[in-house]
């Protein structure tokens, strides 16, 4: 379904969530579902409910959506979002939820064929919380790549290259220990929190198996590891995902020979655009301008990222109640063991055709969706329950 959706990325993977929902600190609760007409899969959405939060993410790290089937007609689309936001309102109700995030990756086929910028998920009820990203068009030659980027970055990479630094592509599991050292080296650096190891062993043994994160790492004059660019990677798309160096090496260059790099791997491997990250045209100093020109050396366009945000009616409560609340949740929390919780949708849609199903008992879908990532071909029939 994620792969062959025009709503595909791989944060929409079923591969992804396992790798998301397995770090304990973020305390991610799976409430992801799939839509069905007939035992026919029309649609998947993942799905996080973040209790300390009082929200519900898609997904819980990475953002996505719903990922609908590509060959759904515009009346069948419209009855099967109408059955997602029916299912996530009920579930927004039960979980006592406040408000629900949702974004789409400019690189998929949907955004990518929105001629007009509008984003979608403004016309579903959400809130525009949409921003601004740098995305190359890889179909250019790598002559006119080159000639597209800054003179300074072009600087930057020669510098790299006459000083002996070299670019790699390696595998994530090898280079795992390494990456993580010099991740928490640079984000102490910045007086940032690093993100849990379990948060890159996941990538490492469930999406770089895949093909949908690679990792290009740049070596010192001494052949020693010293930075890494790690892309995300699905259908015509890729992005730059995560990357961090090592403090001794940042005036070396070698950031831009990686990313130039990745960018170049990926358009040899087929795809048609990267995303080189998020830029804030309005900045005129400090951190979010430094992000912003050093993003636009890389030439491309600029895209919007769709973002949404969009608050549940819940109804209110009085004092008794919240004090009622937040003593059970108190209490739950003291014996829970993290796990997602898990039910059926109830209710019924505007035609009365769809329902909606969590996937976490027996994982009946998710195994669906993980069966044709593995190209097993057309859908089977999925039980009833």
């Amino acid at each position: 379904m994620v792969l062959a959706s025009p709503d595909g990325w791989v944060f929409s993977l079923y591969e992804w969530q396992e790798a998301i929902t397995a770090v304990p600190r973020w305390q991610l609760e799976e409430y992801s579902f799939g839509v069905e007409q007939d035992g026919c899969l029309l649609a998947v959405v993942p799905l996080h409910h973040v209790p300390s939060l009082r929200q519900l993410h898609s997904s819980g790290f990475g953002g996505s959506g719903p990922v609908l089937g590509a060959n759904l007609g515009h009346k069948q689309r419209a009855r099967v979002l109408a059955a997602i936001r029916d299912h996530i309102s009920e579930l927004a109700l039960k979980l006592d939820a406040e408000r629900l995030h949702m974004s789409l990756s400019p690189v998929t086929r949907r955004s990518l064929s929105n001629r007009w910028g509008v984003n979608p998920l403004v016309l579903e009820g959400f809130d525009d919380r949409s921003s601004h990203t740098k995305v190359v068009d890889l179909s250019l030659s790598e002559d006119r790549l080159w000639s597209d980027l800054s003179a300074s970055a072009r600087q930057s990479i020669r510098k790299a290259q006459s000083s002996g630094y070299t670019a790699r592509r390696c595998e994530w599991q090898v280079m795992l220990d390494a990456y993580y050292e010099t991740h928490c080296e640079n984000y102490r650096r910045t007086q940032v929190d690093p993100h849990p190891r379990e948060y890159f062993e996941g990538i490492a043994s469930l999406v770089a198996p895949l093909g949908h994160s690679v990792l290009w790492v740049g070596f010192s004059p001494e052949n020693l590891p010293v930075a890494f660019h790690n892309s995300a990677r699905l259908g015509p798309g890729g992005m730059y995902h995560t990357g961090c160096s090592r403090t001794a090496h940042l005036a070396s260059g070698v950031n831009y020979l990686l990313m130039w790099e990745s960018l170049i791997d990926a358009k040899r491997e087929g795809l048609g655009y990267y995303e080189v990250g998020e830029i804030f045209p309005r900045a005129s100093a400090g951190k979010e301008f430094g992000l912003s020109t050093m993003k636009s050396k890389f030439g491309g366009d600029i895209h919007r990222t769709f973002r949404g945000e969009f608050l549940f009616d819940l109804p209110q409560e009085s004092d008794a109640q919240a004090a009622a609340r937040d003593a059970e949740s108190a209490s739950g929390r003291s014996g829970s063991t993290g796990a997602g919780t898990s039910g059926s949708a109830g209710g019924s849609t505007r035609a009365g055709l769809f329902r909606a199903k969590l996937a976490l008992v027996a994982s009946k879908i998710w195994r669906l969706l993980k069966s044709l990532i593995a190209g097993k071909g057309r859908l089977p029939k999925v039980e009833h329950r």
